[in-house]
Protein backbone atom coordinates (compact mmCIF):
# COMPACT_ATOMS: atom_id res chain seq x y z
CA UNK A 1 0.00 0.00 0.00
CA UNK A 2 2.82 2.15 0.47
CA UNK A 3 4.50 1.49 -2.54
CA UNK A 4 1.05 2.45 -4.36
CA UNK A 5 0.85 5.74 -2.45
CA UNK A 6 4.58 6.56 -3.52
CA UNK A 7 3.45 5.59 -6.72
CA UNK A 8 0.39 7.54 -7.01
CA UNK A 9 2.39 10.88 -5.39
CA UNK A 10 4.97 10.94 -8.14
CA UNK A 11 2.16 10.21 -10.55
CA UNK A 12 0.73 13.48 -8.93
CA UNK A 13 3.95 15.82 -8.72
CA UNK A 14 5.67 14.88 -11.55
CA UNK A 15 3.01 16.25 -14.13
CA UNK A 16 3.49 19.14 -12.19
CA UNK A 17 7.06 19.89 -12.50
CA UNK A 18 6.47 19.51 -16.48
CA UNK A 19 4.01 21.96 -16.32
CA UNK A 20 6.24 24.66 -14.73
CA UNK A 21 5.39 24.64 -10.85
CA UNK A 22 9.49 24.34 -10.40
CA UNK A 23 9.33 21.34 -7.80
CA UNK A 24 7.94 22.98 -5.00
CA UNK A 25 6.64 19.94 -3.61
CA UNK A 26 9.75 18.28 -3.92
CA UNK A 27 12.25 21.35 -2.77
CA UNK A 28 10.73 22.83 -0.11
CA UNK A 29 13.71 24.98 0.63
CA UNK A 30 13.45 26.40 -2.69
CA UNK A 31 11.43 29.51 -3.08
CA UNK A 32 8.18 28.61 -5.22
CA UNK A 33 5.64 30.92 -6.97
CA UNK A 34 2.17 29.66 -6.40
CA UNK A 35 -0.27 29.71 -9.02
CA UNK A 36 -4.22 30.08 -8.82
CA UNK A 37 -4.83 28.57 -12.29
CA UNK A 38 -5.66 25.29 -13.45
CA UNK A 39 -2.80 22.89 -13.53
CA UNK A 40 -3.13 19.91 -15.87
CA UNK A 41 -0.94 16.33 -16.26
CA UNK A 42 -0.85 14.16 -19.29
CA UNK A 43 -2.18 10.37 -18.10
CA UNK A 44 -0.69 7.31 -19.88
CA UNK A 45 -3.42 7.09 -21.58
CA UNK A 46 -3.05 9.72 -23.70
CA UNK A 47 -5.74 12.02 -21.65
CA UNK A 48 -5.54 15.28 -19.99
CA UNK A 49 -6.28 15.27 -16.39
CA UNK A 50 -6.84 17.93 -13.72
CA UNK A 51 -3.95 17.98 -10.93
CA UNK A 52 -5.15 16.81 -7.60
CA UNK A 53 -3.85 19.13 -4.51
CA UNK A 54 -0.94 17.22 -2.42
CA UNK A 55 -3.36 17.13 0.31
CA UNK A 56 -6.41 15.69 -1.16
CA UNK A 57 -4.13 13.41 -2.90
CA UNK A 58 -3.39 12.43 0.40
CA UNK A 59 -6.92 12.16 1.28
CA UNK A 60 -7.29 9.90 -1.31
CA UNK A 61 -4.67 7.73 -0.44
CA UNK A 62 -6.00 7.20 3.14
CA UNK A 63 -9.40 6.22 1.13
CA UNK A 64 -7.92 4.20 -1.12
CA UNK A 65 -6.42 2.09 2.13
CA UNK A 66 -9.98 2.50 3.43
CA UNK A 67 -11.30 1.37 0.40
CA UNK A 68 -8.34 -1.48 -0.26
CA UNK A 69 -9.91 -3.38 3.25
CA UNK A 70 -13.48 -2.60 2.72
CA UNK A 71 -12.16 -4.33 -0.92
CA UNK A 72 -10.54 -7.14 0.50
CA UNK A 73 -13.38 -7.47 3.03
CA UNK A 74 -15.69 -7.35 -0.27
CA UNK A 75 -13.43 -9.74 -1.79
CA UNK A 76 -13.62 -11.90 1.08
CA UNK A 77 -17.46 -11.59 1.28
CA UNK A 78 -17.91 -11.91 -2.78
CA UNK A 79 -15.72 -15.00 -2.20
CA UNK A 80 -17.80 -16.64 0.03
CA UNK A 81 -20.79 -15.04 -1.58
CA UNK A 82 -19.54 -17.13 -4.80
CA UNK A 83 -18.85 -19.98 -3.11
CA UNK A 84 -22.24 -20.07 -1.79
CA UNK A 85 -23.67 -19.21 -5.12
CA UNK A 86 -21.94 -22.13 -6.58
CA UNK A 87 -23.25 -24.03 -3.50
CA UNK A 88 -26.58 -23.38 -4.22
CA UNK A 89 -26.09 -23.50 -7.84
CA UNK A 90 -25.20 -27.32 -7.22
CA UNK A 91 -27.85 -27.33 -4.26
CA UNK A 92 -30.34 -25.64 -7.27
CA UNK A 93 -29.84 -28.09 -10.01
CA UNK A 94 -29.92 -31.57 -7.61
CA UNK A 95 -32.89 -29.69 -6.38
CA UNK A 96 -33.86 -29.42 -10.33
CA UNK A 97 -32.97 -32.89 -11.32
CA UNK A 98 -34.99 -34.02 -8.25
CA UNK A 99 -37.92 -31.66 -9.21
CA UNK A 100 -37.83 -33.11 -12.95
CA UNK A 101 -37.70 -36.25 -11.22
CA UNK A 102 -40.56 -35.86 -8.95
CA UNK A 103 -42.65 -34.36 -11.90
CA UNK A 104 -41.83 -37.56 -14.18
CA UNK A 105 -42.51 -39.39 -11.40
CA UNK A 106 -46.23 -36.84 -10.79
CA UNK A 107 -46.38 -37.66 -14.77
CA UNK A 108 -46.29 -40.99 -14.46
CA UNK A 109 -48.73 -40.95 -10.99
CA UNK A 110 -50.94 -38.74 -12.68
CA UNK A 111 -51.15 -41.14 -15.79
CA UNK A 112 -51.28 -44.32 -13.73
CA UNK A 113 -53.86 -42.09 -11.79
CA UNK A 114 -56.38 -41.26 -15.16
CA UNK A 115 -56.29 -44.77 -16.26
CA UNK A 116 -57.46 -46.09 -12.86
CA UNK A 117 -60.42 -42.79 -12.58
CA UNK A 118 -61.25 -44.43 -16.63
CA UNK A 119 -61.24 -47.89 -15.15
CA UNK A 120 -63.06 -47.27 -11.99
CA UNK A 121 -65.65 -44.64 -14.21
CA UNK A 122 -65.94 -47.72 -16.11
CA UNK A 123 -66.26 -50.21 -13.55
CA UNK A 124 -68.77 -47.95 -12.24
CA UNK A 125 -70.94 -47.17 -15.57
CA UNK A 126 -71.02 -51.32 -15.58
CA UNK A 127 -72.43 -51.38 -11.89
CA UNK A 128 -75.01 -48.86 -12.44
CA UNK A 129 -75.94 -50.78 -15.28
CA UNK A 130 -76.15 -53.90 -13.29
CA UNK A 131 -77.78 -52.00 -10.70
CA UNK A 132 -80.55 -50.77 -12.83
CA UNK A 133 -80.29 -54.33 -14.38
CA UNK A 134 -81.27 -55.94 -11.05
CA UNK A 135 -83.50 -53.31 -9.95
CA UNK A 136 -85.56 -53.92 -13.21
CA UNK A 137 -85.26 -57.40 -12.17
CA UNK A 138 -86.33 -56.94 -8.38
CA UNK A 139 -89.61 -54.75 -9.61
CA UNK A 140 -90.87 -57.63 -11.93
CA UNK A 141 -90.14 -59.98 -9.06
CA UNK A 142 -92.20 -57.87 -7.34
CA UNK A 143 -94.85 -57.53 -9.28
CA UNK A 144 -94.62 -61.17 -10.06
CA UNK A 145 -94.98 -61.63 -6.16
CA UNK A 146 -97.89 -59.72 -5.87
CA UNK A 147 -99.64 -61.20 -8.93
CA UNK A 148 -98.28 -64.64 -7.55
CA UNK A 149 -100.23 -63.44 -3.79
CA UNK A 150 -103.67 -62.13 -5.86
CA UNK A 151 -103.46 -65.72 -7.61
CA UNK A 152 -102.73 -67.80 -4.07
CA UNK A 153 -105.88 -66.01 -2.74
CA UNK A 154 -107.82 -66.80 -5.45
CA UNK A 155 -107.06 -70.18 -5.54
CA UNK A 156 -107.51 -70.41 -1.88
CA UNK A 157 -111.28 -69.06 -2.04
CA UNK A 158 -111.49 -71.47 -5.30
CA UNK A 159 -110.41 -74.40 -2.94
CA UNK A 160 -112.69 -72.72 -0.36
CA UNK A 161 -115.60 -72.56 -2.58
CA UNK A 162 -114.63 -76.23 -3.98
CA UNK A 163 -113.93 -77.93 -0.57
CA UNK A 164 -117.54 -76.63 0.22
CA UNK A 165 -118.71 -77.55 -3.21
CA UNK A 166 -117.21 -81.27 -2.36
CA UNK A 167 -118.64 -81.24 0.86
CA UNK A 168 -122.35 -80.13 -0.58
CA UNK A 169 -121.90 -83.08 -3.56
CA UNK A 170 -121.09 -85.65 -0.81
CA UNK A 171 -123.73 -84.73 0.79
CA UNK A 172 -125.90 -85.01 -2.37
CA UNK A 173 -124.42 -88.37 -2.79
CA UNK A 174 -125.16 -89.53 0.34
CA UNK A 175 -128.73 -88.55 0.08
CA UNK A 176 -128.72 -90.21 -3.58
CA UNK A 177 -127.41 -93.27 -1.84
CA UNK A 178 -130.20 -93.35 0.78
CA UNK A 179 -132.76 -92.93 -1.66
CA UNK A 180 -130.84 -95.37 -4.30
CA UNK A 181 -130.83 -98.00 -1.58
CA UNK A 182 -134.71 -96.81 -0.95
CA UNK A 183 -135.02 -97.44 -4.67
CA UNK A 184 -133.79 -100.50 -4.42
CA UNK A 185 -135.67 -101.38 -1.63
CA UNK A 186 -138.83 -100.63 -3.80
CA UNK A 187 -137.40 -102.10 -6.59
CA UNK A 188 -137.33 -105.60 -5.01
CA UNK A 189 -140.52 -104.87 -3.33
CA UNK A 190 -142.45 -104.01 -6.86
CA UNK A 191 -140.30 -107.02 -8.54
CA UNK A 192 -141.40 -109.08 -5.50
CA UNK A 193 -145.32 -108.27 -6.15
CA UNK A 194 -144.77 -108.29 -9.71
CA UNK A 195 -143.48 -111.60 -9.72
CA UNK A 196 -146.32 -113.15 -7.11
CA UNK A 197 -148.76 -111.16 -9.69
CA UNK A 198 -147.36 -112.74 -12.55
CA UNK A 199 -147.80 -116.43 -10.51
CA UNK A 200 -151.55 -115.46 -9.79
CA UNK A 201 -152.00 -114.32 -13.58
CA UNK A 202 -150.50 -117.76 -14.64
CA UNK A 203 -151.98 -119.04 -11.92
CA UNK A 204 -156.00 -117.55 -13.17
CA UNK A 205 -155.17 -118.47 -17.38
CA UNK A 206 -154.70 -122.05 -16.14
CA UNK A 207 -157.87 -121.94 -14.57
CA UNK A 208 -159.27 -120.06 -17.36
CA UNK A 209 -157.96 -122.79 -19.97
CA UNK A 210 -159.21 -125.23 -17.58
CA UNK A 211 -163.01 -123.32 -17.83
CA UNK A 212 -162.50 -123.41 -21.36
CA UNK A 213 -162.24 -126.98 -21.98
CA UNK A 214 -164.82 -127.48 -19.91
CA UNK A 215 -167.20 -125.21 -21.75
CA UNK A 216 -166.70 -126.69 -24.60
CA UNK A 217 -166.99 -130.30 -23.73
CA UNK A 218 -169.96 -129.07 -22.39
CA UNK A 219 -171.28 -127.95 -25.94
CA UNK A 220 -170.00 -130.77 -27.39
CA UNK A 221 -172.58 -133.02 -25.13
CA UNK A 222 -175.13 -130.57 -25.51
CA UNK A 223 -175.55 -129.82 -29.26
CA UNK A 224 -177.19 -132.84 -30.39
CA UNK A 225 -180.13 -132.83 -27.86
CA UNK A 226 -180.78 -129.49 -28.39
CA UNK A 227 -182.15 -129.79 -32.31
CA UNK A 228 -185.85 -130.92 -33.08
CA UNK A 229 -186.82 -132.31 -36.27
CA UNK A 230 -189.28 -130.77 -38.90
CA UNK A 231 -188.69 -127.22 -38.31
CA UNK A 232 -184.86 -126.89 -37.70
CA UNK A 233 -185.29 -124.39 -34.89
CA UNK A 234 -182.87 -124.61 -32.00
CA UNK A 235 -184.30 -124.41 -28.78
CA UNK A 236 -182.91 -121.79 -25.83
CA UNK A 237 -180.96 -124.09 -23.31
CA UNK A 238 -181.65 -122.55 -20.28
CA UNK A 239 -178.98 -121.25 -18.69
CA UNK A 240 -176.86 -123.39 -15.91
CA UNK A 241 -176.37 -121.79 -12.48
CA UNK A 242 -172.07 -120.63 -12.14
CA UNK A 243 -171.32 -121.53 -16.22
CA UNK A 244 -169.73 -118.58 -17.98
CA UNK A 245 -170.47 -117.17 -21.52
CA UNK A 246 -167.85 -118.52 -24.12
CA UNK A 247 -166.36 -115.90 -24.83
CA UNK A 248 -162.49 -115.23 -24.71
CA UNK A 249 -161.08 -113.86 -21.49
CA UNK A 250 -158.95 -110.51 -21.30
CA UNK A 251 -155.42 -111.23 -21.33
CA UNK A 252 -153.66 -110.35 -18.16
CA UNK A 253 -151.43 -107.07 -17.57
CA UNK A 254 -148.06 -109.29 -17.45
Amino acid sequence: MKKLLASLTLAILAPGVEAGDHGCFLFPKKKCTTTTTTQWYKAKDGTYREMMPYAKALSRAEDADDMEIALRKTEEELSTAKATAEKTSAELAATRQELESTQAEMAKFKAAMEAQVAELKKQLAAETQSVASQKDRADKAEAAHKSAVGQLATLRETAVKSEETQAQTLKDLAAAAQERDALKIQVNDVQKAQAAAEAAAKMAQEELEQLKKAVEEGKKIEKPSAETPGDGKVEEQPKVEGEQPATEPAPSGN
